[in-house]
């Protein structure tokens, strides 16, 4: 070996052409663009699950239970009173 220079560049010309021709420099390039979009994704499935055990949390306290019932169900505890007023 005579020139060890020589050996390397050729080496790395072949290496090039190996990744353009069999496709791992696109492979590579689309590879890193699914791993911004997968961890975009993991961000907002993230905040999903954080809503949700929030949700979660809040359904297990009785004061929103009863609020809830209130609200949606037109319901009224023992002590409160209710007007009902005809409608015309």
């Amino acid at each position: 070996m005579e020139k060890p220079t020589r050996v390397l560049f050729f080496c790395f010309i072949f290496a090039v052409i190996h990744l353009v021709f069999q496709g791992g420099l696109f492979h590579i390039a689309r590879l890193h663009g699914e791993h911004g979009t997968m961890q975009a994704n993991l961000i907002g499935i993230s905040e999903d699950i954080a809503r949700i055990e929030r949700k979660i949390r809040q359904a297990k306290d009785p004061v929103f239970i009863e609020q809830q019932a209130k609200d949606r169900l037109d319901m009224a505890a023992e002590d409160e009173l209710v007007f009902v007023f005809a409608s015309e």
